[in-house]
């Protein structure tokens, strides 16, 4: 395939770098997407970005580095915030490139001082122009079409492509090792039929900018779709969640894989949608996004979800969110999607990426509430 042409000419900085539409039965108004008590186990849930939020990463630097979409252009930037929501402010557009295009779901390095994301930077194909709200869901930074890896320095000053992939080809959710000299992400191979693997490299940064290499392709089921999620504590193991079929996320499992071997452990069923699986900081526990014992709409392939926890080895599963229950403190009428999470560097709380929908959501950006969760 030919090497493919951009909308934007990067130029670096010659300095030093440093070290599918869905519905839900009831509309709920904006007072019903705040939250700020105890939920049903958790002893406290509280709003820090409402019905504009994304993709989230808790650093061991104790910031939360997230996506956010602008309600009037409607385009993805990534934001830094504390653990209370205080000091948001906006960390791509200080690059003038990815302040111009979707750029999102982003990952902090362990040393803080890079994130890498996903951004839309690709030529739309001759299609985009007559259906430019389809083109619009699929690239945007929680499906990832037409996107490629960037790394970028939290002050703006530094900002580099990390892949340079072909259009129709596309990158989802990247993720750093626990010791950050490995990058793990999800890509898309083809559309006709719909293949992603992952992808897992060697990375470091040099005087000369970031360095991805020895990639290797991993495709340990052979299924249609993978979504990478988190490293273990010693880097030895990732989680993933896969499904045979792309976008049957109605039957989704959580799997774990070691790197050296190969050998993979499914760590839930695929009976119903699993999904966002992350270690706990001791790697003793994994939150996931489960739609298990929630009533689901046949006629979807998507699901309601909510967070649940679950021991290293998959047993002693705990529904830890109640936000599709009726009558627990946390439930909302909408079709809520428990989705991307990340644990505190402490272990006692995680942050939380919920999507609200309502029935006057036809267009679907993938936006929705981001939540500080307290465990009990």
């Amino acid at each position: 395939m030919s090497r493919r042409s951009r909308f934007f000419i990067f130029v670096m900085v010659a300095a030093a770098w440093p070290g599918a539409f869905l519905f839900a039965q009831d509309d709920t108004g904006a007072e019903g997407f705040h939250f700020n008590g105890p939920g049903k186990v958790c002893p406290q849930i509280v709003s820090l970005v409402e019905r504009t939020g994304g993709r989230v990463d808790w650093g061991v630097n104790n910031l939360i580095a997230y996506d956010q979409i602008d309600p009037e252009d409607r385009r993805f930037q990534v934001w830094v915030m504390a653990p209370d929501g205080s000091g948001k402010r906006n960390v791509s557009s200080l690059n003038s490139t990815l302040a111009a295009i979707d750029a999102g779901n982003p990952v902090w390095h362990p040393s803080g001082n890079y994130l890498v994301l996903e951004a839309a930077d690709m030529q739309a194909p001759d299609w985009a122009a007559t259906k430019p709200a389809v083109y619009k869901r699929i690239t945007n930074p929680g499906a990832g079409y037409n996107n490629d890896l960037w790394l970028i320095s939290t002050d703006g000053a530094h900002a580099a492509w990390l892949s340079q992939l072909n259009p129709g080809q596309g990158v989802l959710h990247p993720r750093f090792s626990h010791a950050g000299d490995q990058l793990l992400w999800g890509e898309l191979e083809s559309t006709n039929p719909q293949k992603w693997v992952m992808k897992v490299g060697k990375f470091r940064v040099g005087s000369d900018g970031p360095h991805l290499t020895d990639v290797r392709t991993l495709d340990p089921l052979n299924n249609a779709f993978y979504e990478t999620d988190d490293f273990s504590p010693d880097d030895k193991k990732i989680l993933f969640a896969t499904t045979k079929t792309a976008g049957d996320f109605k039957h989704m499992s959580i799997v774990e894989m070691d790197l050296a071997s190969g050998a993979t452990r499914e760590l839930t069923g695929s009976d119903e949608g699993n999904e966002h699986a992350n270690y706990s900081p001791d790697g003793s526990k994994i939150i996931w996004a489960s739609s298990r014992d929630i009533p689901q709409n046949d006629a979807l392939k998507i699901t309601r979800n909510d967070y649940w926890i679950m021991n290293a080895d998959g047993s002693d599963k705990k529904r830890l969110t109640f936000f599709n229950q009726p009558g627990a403190p946390e439930y909302r009428a909408s079709f809520n999607i428990a989705s991307d999470m990340s644990w505190a560097p402490d272990g006692k709380a995680f942050v939380a990426y919920l999507q609200l929908r309502t029935t006057g959501e036809a267009a679907n950006d993938f936006t929705g509430s981001i939540l500080r969760i307290t465990l009990p």
